[in-house]
């Protein structure tokens, strides 16, 4: 017969590894959501090129502020929990500026070209 003790220490384990697996399944879920993320921001960065192309063509900035506020104020407006709409703002600040950077950097290709 086992011991209070080591009843406990099987207890333990066995919710270690409930824990470990329940961890697991969790982070293969966050790296399917990963690669949805991956493949959406391929489609936005070859759109926003499309849209620095005709920018372009009609000698427009590539900075655009207003829209860009408009977008933050849609996603904050979709986000429930406040504390994860500003989470969610700044990842796009940055997707904005990455979007900026593949603008700018086609347009000086595009005039080197000339």
């Amino acid at each position: 017969m086992s011991s209070v003790g080591e009843e406990f220490a099987q207890q333990m384990a066995f919710c270690f590894w409930c824990n470990h697996v329940a961890v697991n399944l969790m982070r293969e879920e966050i790296d399917r959501i990963d690669q949805q993320i991956v493949e959406s921001l391929q489609k936005r960065f070859a759109l926003s090129l499309a849209i620095g192309k005709a920018k372009m063509a009609s000698n427009e900035e590539v900075y655009v502020p207003w829209r860009e506020e408009l977008i933050l104020s849609k996603l904050k407006a979709s986000c429930a929990d406040s504390e994860k709409a500003d989470s969610v703002c700044e990842v796009y600040k940055a997707v904005f500026e990455a979007s900026r950077k593949l603008q700018r950097r086609e347009s000086l290709l595009k005039r080197e070209d000339e």
